[in-house]
């Protein structure tokens, strides 16, 4: 199953904000500044890629990505908290660091792109030497993976299975195959392929249903359209039930 957002690397630091910058009343933002983990000096940015993460001083807004979009920078994916996932040249960084709701930007280091287990196996040295992975491309479709699948192959990885839908390509591949790939502008993160099997039904997981509900109690209450086109009042849409919002000192 395709998963629509990041989900590897440490989460930035988290300011709990309104629009205005201002704290909630009852809520104590944490600090800005404390720095992510430092990667390993063989997963880290080598300087030439393109991808960063760019945090806002407050949630993120529309207004802000346009802004950044309008600097020339592709935002690509959301990254806990209130940031994102920017592909962009480092003199249009230089530009969008500068904007005042910046709180800062880093560069989308290799190593934050591979789950933990992968990360242990490439920084290790016993067996297996070769292993099956699943990349997720930025990208929907054929072009992010085709140009993920090419540079693959050039460094004599086995293309596993690459439909022209979806996020998701599957590569056969050595250590240091999977060391260069992780620098990749296309990919988003690798996880350990695994065989097919009956899953669990994580959409509200994976669509982030589940985080909104318990940050912010907003849970899909109130009207919902019926079969007929009319609607039922006080029904919760598309099935999901009514929790009350946490209650704020």
């Amino acid at each position: 199953m395709d998963r629509d957002q990041p989900r590897r690397g440490p989460p930035l630091v988290r300011r709990d904000t309104d629009q205005g910058g201002t704290p909630p009343q009852g809520r104590h933002p944490a600090s800005g500044g404390a720095p992510p983990p430092q990667p390993p000096a063989d997963l880290a940015s080598r300087g030439d890629e393109r991808l960063f993460i760019v945090q806002f001083r407050t949630r993120s807004l529309p207004e802000w990505r346009g802004s950044l979009a309008a600097a020339g920078a592709e935002v690509l994916a959301y990254f806990p908290y209130n940031a994102h996932i920017v592909r962009a040249d480092p003199a249009v960084i230089e530009r969008v660091a500068s904007r005042d709701f910046v709180e800062r930007v880093l560069p989308y280091e290799p190593a934050w792109r591979l789950s933990p287990e992968l990360r242990a196996w490439v920084e290790g040295s016993g067996e297996p030497r070769r292993r099956r992975v699943r990349l997720m491309a930025f990208e929907w479709g054929s072009a992010g993976k085709s140009r993920i699948a090419a540079a693959a192959q050039a460094l004599g990885a086995e293309i596993f299975t690459n439909w022209p839908s979806g996020h998701i390509i599957e590569i056969d591949l050595d250590r240091d195959q999977l060391r260069r790939l992780a620098h990749h502008d296309d990919v988003m993160w690798a996880d350990p392929w695994s065989a097919p099997e009956t899953d669990m039904d994580l959409v509200r997981e994976d669509a982030g249903t589940n985080w909104v509900e318990n940050n912010f109690g907003y849970c899909g209450q109130g009207r919902a359209r019926r079969g007929d086109g009319r609607r039922r009042p006080g029904r919760p849409h598309m099935g999901l039930r009514r929790h009350p919002a946490p209650r704020r000192a």
